[in-house]
């Protein structure tokens, strides 16, 4: 900011300027809460009910998921469970009430 005023800019563009790194500290303080919140690991299987009987998701991925927040684009890193036949779950992701699309 000191480098702009030195330059002689308008109020508008310091304003704008202003705004704009506000928005950047926002979104890397979001992004700092989003990393420390860790991944959703919850242990080594989720056994969840198939139907017929418990499935036991046992196969483990980390998965890092983009988002778009009104401070901008963030990561979110988050293990994923699954079995053969069964589509993956993410544990983080309702633990953050996160959207099923960005």
């Amino acid at each position: 900011m000191a480098a702009s005023a030195s330059e002689r800019q308008g109020f508008d563009q310091l304003e704008r300027e202003s705004e704009r790194r506000g928005r950047e500290v926002a979104r890397l303080a979001l992004q700092a809460h989003l990393d420390a919140t860790g991944n959703g690991d919850v242990g080594e299987a989720i056994v969840i009910d198939g139907g017929p009987g418990p499935v036991r998701l046992s196969y483990k991925r980390l998965h890092v998921r983009s988002l778009v927040s009104l401070v901008g684009e963030v990561s979110v890193s988050r293990m994923g469970y699954a079995a053969p036949g069964h589509a993956s779950i993410h544990p983080l992701d309702a633990a953050l009430r996160l959207p099923e699309r960005c």
